[in-house]
């Protein structure tokens, strides 16, 4: 095997023609070849020895001494657990051992500030910067060189440039070409999967309600599509800090296929309990892990054109529900209720087997530590009234898309058919509202501005629904409502992102914590609503004066926080 030096490694450029040479068990050991004594032998196990060489060690070069060249202690550039050795036993040599100390050194020198990886590896002289260029690696030193530059789980390697105050760094994103991209593609098929299958729920609402559990109050049904929208906001809490440990793959794979497995059990679901737990619970815990990780790894692909971005991801949801809305409703009538479920997690396999393949994270991107929730909220008055808005608006949002077709059945006594293009509408309105919007924001008012409008011509559609009369009326009512609701549904992250600008160490925690405070009001507004109309006696009266209320103070209180924050960021918000 040809040498290859280790000047690349260790930094060094300048070979000491001094030698040292130190007694051990009455033989001569040199130093500047550590691998003279025992022949080493690589992972493999291969029997092939490594080339040895009596040429004279480097003098004067001490571990103290190479720690300080590099601004280090010797604990530091040692390792905790990475002892030194200065004579290189036949265990040091042949035994596979962890390669933190060895990554230290070479981060050391080729200019890497200091690593923080578990384990160690016993290390010697030759591997300390000042050594001769011409210094050959062993098979086993050159495994190390390739982890270093293709780092394992758990790491990042960097790419760019680094934060020499604490050890991290920051690599600039793409901001666009084909894998940016590519992965904005598939994050549009990850929303249609995710909070598409869960905008087209008032088709099973309506089933579920007069089909499969006939008298059954909706309150406790409508728990099943809640939840769903509930875990995925609340596991952006448990989700992020684990795709910053290096868990991507675990959490978004992982969740993929429990995503189709849930799906798949739905049709052999018979009893409320069974659609709760499996619908409910397994399915909405699935789409959290997919989403939540997918919607992490995404942002780190733009800055600039992360809103147009996020746009074209998240406009999958609405394609989803249209989709999604068209197959469950048409399966289900034709096939029943167990070909039905089976067909639409088919459509979840084909769309998402791609989606695996080619998302992936970013090398060179690391997560700022988060900071605990109490520093995060404490004497922060615009995001506490932006943390209340959100909650408010999203408590009373999802009433129109759950409860629509009900309503259209039991006050207007409409078919299915033209039930099921009221659903439609909404979505397909949503879809187009989701582009317009954010050129809007991003172009005229900023985010701020048109969430809060978005938000109060919502609460306006749902008093005026109130006076609804004729079936054209309610169509008109739908596409509109569905178009408002967009603004509340893709500009929450940017209005939030707009109130902690400049401030990329709690950015990631506070738009988990709201995102976590918007899936408690989701999954508590519908239950809610839903007893509201059975206290009016199957009326909607109640359900739409809460939607509408709510919906309206939220709104409200953006605003507030939205002038709360205006003096001290200057400019629109």
């Amino acid at each position: 095997m040809e040498a290859v030096p280790l000047d690349f490694v260790t930094g060094s450029s300048q070979a000491n023609p001094s030698s040292v040479y130190e007694q051990h068990n009455g033989s001569v050991r040199n130093f500047s070849r550590p691998f003279a004594g025992p022949p080493a032998q690589n992972p493999d196990e291969s029997s092939a020895d490594i080339t040895s060489s009596n040429a004279a060690p480097s003098q004067g070069d001490s571990l103290t001494d190479g720690a300080a060249e590099h601004g280090l202690n010797s604990e530091e550039y040692r390792g905790v657990d990475a002892p030194v050795s200065r004579v290189p036993t036949e265990s040091t040599v042949t035994a596979p051992q962890p390669r933190a100390g060895f990554l230290r050194r070479a981060a050391a020198g080729v200019g890497i500030d200091r690593f923080r990886l578990r384990g160690s590896i016993s290390l010697t002289p030759s591997e300390l910067p000042g050594m001769a260029p011409s210094q050959p690696a062993s098979y086993s030193q050159l495994e190390e060189i390739r982890r270093v530059i293709k780092p394992g789980r758990g790491y990042r390697f960097p790419i760019t440039s680094m934060d020499q105050g604490n050890g991290d760094y920051v690599s600039e994103p793409p901001n666009g070409g084909l894998s940016a991209w590519s992965h904005v593609a598939a994050g549009f098929f990850i929303s249609m999967n995710t909070h598409g299958l869960n905008m087209s729920y008032g088709v099973f609402q309506r089933y579920y309600e007069k089909e499969m559990f006939p008298g059954t109050k909706p309150a406790k049904i409508v728990w099943i599509g809640t939840f769903q929208v509930f875990a995925m906001c609340t596991l952006f809490l448990l989700v992020g800090p684990l795709v910053n440990k290096g868990y991507f793959r675990t959490c978004f794979n992982y969740g993929s296929l429990a995503l189709f497995l849930g799906l798949f059990s739905v049709s052999f679901c018979q009893d409320l309990w069974q659609l709760i737990l499996v619908q409910g619970l397994l399915v909405g815990t699935a789409m959290g892990f997919v989403f939540c990780s997918s919607i992490m790894v995404l942002m780190t692909y733009f800055s600039s054109r992360l809103g147009i971005a996020t746009v074209l991801a998240t406009a999958g949801s609405s394609v989803g529900g249209v989709i999604f809305s068209m197959a469950a409703h048409h399966s289900i009538e034709q096939f029943g209720f167990p070909w039905g479920i089976r067909a639409i997690s088919l459509i979840n396999l084909i769309t998402m087997v791609p989606v695996n393949i080619v998302f992936r994270e970013r090398c060179g991107w690391r997560c700022p530590p988060s900071r605990s929730a109490d520093w995060l909220i404490s004497g922060d008055l615009p995001y506490a009234m932006m943390m209340s808005g959100m909650f408010l608006i999203f408590w009373g949002l999802y009433f129109g898309f759950y409860f629509m077709i009900s309503f259209s059945q039991d006050v207007m006594h409409l078919g299915a058919s033209t039930s099921l293009d009221l659903i439609v509408t909404m979505n397909a309105a949503n879809l187009l509202a989701r582009i317009i919007l954010s050129l809007v924001s991003q172009l005229c008012i900023g985010p701020v501005n048109t969430l809060v409008a978005t938000a109060l011509s919502s609460a306006l559609l749902v008093f005026l629904w109130i006076h609804v009369a004729s079936p054209r009326s309610l169509l008109l009512i739908a596409c509109l409502y569905g178009f408002v609701a967009a603004g509340a549904q893709c500009l929450a992250t940017a209005t939030i992102f707009a109130l902690t600008r400049n401030d990329h160490s709690t950015g990631g925690p506070k738009v988990a914590l709201i995102f976590a405070a918007m899936g408690v009001a989701v999954l508590t507004g519908g239950p809610l609503a839903a007893q509201l109309i059975v206290m009016g006696g199957g009326k909607y009266l109640y359900a739409q004066i809460f939607s509408g209320a709510s919906i309206a103070v939220g709104g409200l209180f953006v605003f507030g926080a939205r002038l709360a924050k205006r003096s001290r960021m200057g400019g629109r918000l």
